[in-house]
Formats: C-alpha cells, structure tokens, sequence
C-alpha cells in the first residue's frame, strides 16, 4: 500500500476533481481501501493513511484499523460503499432482459441460417441485437443508479484515478482472457464444432460486406466493453460483492457474465468474466475491465478479419 498522496488540485481550465460522495467538494485524497475519491469531510487517517468514513467504519468494525490496511493482505476486505441499490434489483433488470433477448435471438435462428450459413442482415441483426440487449441493461442500471438512488457515476466505477495501473491490469487480463480463447477455439475445432456457433464463426468462414467489417468492430471492441462492464462489474458485481464475498461474488458474475452471451463460448465468457470481475476488485475502476474487455475482444476480431 503506498502513503496517502493528495489529489492535486485543478488547472485553470481543467474540471475539478470532487468527492465521491459530496460532489459539490473538491476531493483532497483517495480511499486507500475503496479507491474512492474523498473530501475533508468525508476523510479519516489512519496513520499516514486516508480512507473514507464508510470504509472506516466497516473495516474497524470487523477487522480493526490496523489490518485494514495491511499490505500483506491479497484483496481489500471491505465492498462498494457507493453501491447502495438491492441486490434484487439487477437481478430483476438482468433476469427480465435476459429472457426477451433471448426469444429474440431464437426467432433470428429460426429465421435465417447460422454460422457461415448467416446471411449479411442476419449477421448485422445478430450484433445489433447484443448491442441493443446490453445497451438496455446500462440504460436501466445508470437510470436506477443516477435517478433512483441518486448516486454519481462513481457508483458504477466510473471515475477519475489511477490510469496507468487500471491499463495495466485491463491488458494483462485481457491478454490471459486471449489466452484461453485460443485453446478453447482448438479444442472446438478437434471436436469438429465451429468456431464460436455465432457471428465470429460466420466472419472466419466466409467473405464479409464492409458494413459487417464496421458492425463487428463498433460492436465487439467499442461499445460492447464499455456496456457490458458498467452493467456486470459496476452495477451487479458491486451489489453482490456487498453482500458475499470475493469469490462467490466473481463466479456468480462471471457465470451471469457467460449465460447472457447465449452461444457455445461458455467457458471463454466465464474466465473473462472472473478476470474482469478480478481485475475490479483490485483496481476499483471500471477502466481496468472495459480494457480488458476492449483487448480481448480487438485481438479475436483481428484476427477472425485476417484470416478472411
């Protein structure tokens, strides 16, 4: 754990920093346990140390001041003190969603073909629909989360820090998630199985339009990142991470994470979603998943377009 060190203040022309959980005052330091951007009003030292009051209270009330800020300790003990919707309320957004995203996606197999068999409005239609499906499921978190609860989007992991170690952390899982796309993708083809049983498989195997070339990239490496992650990391794994812990919290998510995809990459979308819910934890910035997301994601589609 490193020393406190203050936030620094803003440049002429440059948006001030402010806390967390009183926007309207400048944030002086940062959480050392939550990562939270924090006011004189809402900082506690612990030695040399600042957290917010939230997290001071929890810790010292289960672990005292001492072990909270133990370095030796793998994983910060404490949850999402910005998270403080019910944990039934993602599951009811997820859950109905879900289910009409589903019939949905049927209908369009049922309609057209599948793999490379796809025709190009069925491989448009097909991305746009997981656009579409995660698009809503942000727009009703960030709707619950802003209007309803009257958070800020700090709530969600959405905030100023640390960018060099939240790319760090998004590479590298990203990179790992990679890793264990491509076994997964060897083992599927030794079964004689496609690809993916989706829109990569119709890609790898078959000359793609322009307008599927821009549909994949924006959808896959843009907005899917930026989407998903708000939704899975920042407003479900926050929620259940406040209530159980680390691991329970991960796989839960993470298998979430996998059954949303409805398609044969199971076990890539649940190792991703572990990582990505890993790298959150630790990070307490959502930058680290939605890069991790953004990697994994970039290096399948280049690779899928330079195999055409």
């Amino acid at each position: 754990m490193n020393d406190e060190a203050a936030t620094p203040p803003a440049t002429p022309g440059q948006e001030e920093v402010v806390c967390d959980f009183h926007p309207w005052e400048p944030a002086v330091s940062t959480c050392a346990n939550c990562n939270s951007l924090i006011c004189e009003d809402c900082r506690v030292m612990v030695g040399r140390m600042s957290c917010c009051t939230t997290c001071h209270k929890v810790e010292t009330a289960t672990r005292g001041a001492r072990e909270m800020f133990d370095p030796s300790l793998p994983y910060r003990s404490a949850g999402f003190p910005l998270a403080t919707w019910p944990l039934w309320e993602p599951v009811l957004v997820f859950t109905v969603t879900f289910v009409l995203f589903a019939l949905i996606k049927l209908l369009l197999l049922w309609l057209g073909g599948a793999g490379e068999d796809m025709a190009t409005w069925e491989f448009v239609a097909q991305i746009g629909l997981e656009v579409a499906f995660f698009g809503f499921l942000v727009a009703a978190a960030l709707y619950y989360v802003l209007k309803v609860h009257g958070a800020t989007l700090a709530a969600v992991g959405l905030k100023w820090g640390h960018f060099t170690g939240d790319v760090g952390w998004g590479v590298l899982a990203g990179l790992l998630s990679f890793i264990f796309d491509i076994f997964f993708i060897l083992f599927l083809r030794g079964m004689g199985w496609g690809l993916y049983g989706s829109v990569f498989e119709r890609a790898a195997n078959s000359s793609v339009s322009a307008w599927e070339v821009i549909t994949l990239v924006l959808g896959a490496v843009i907005l899917a990142p930026i989407a998903e992650e708000i939704f899975f990391r920042g407003y479900l794994y926050s929620s259940i991470r406040n209530r159980y812990g680390i691991q329970v919290s991960l796989l839960i998510t993470a298998s979430l994470f996998a059954v949303a995809h409805l398609d044969l990459s199971f076990m890539p979308r649940f190792v991703f979603g572990y990582l990505a819910g890993l790298a959150y934890e630790y990070r307490r910035n959502l930058a680290a998943p939605i890069v991790a997301h953004a990697v994994a994601n970039g290096i399948l589609v280049a690779l899928t377009l330079a195999s055409l």
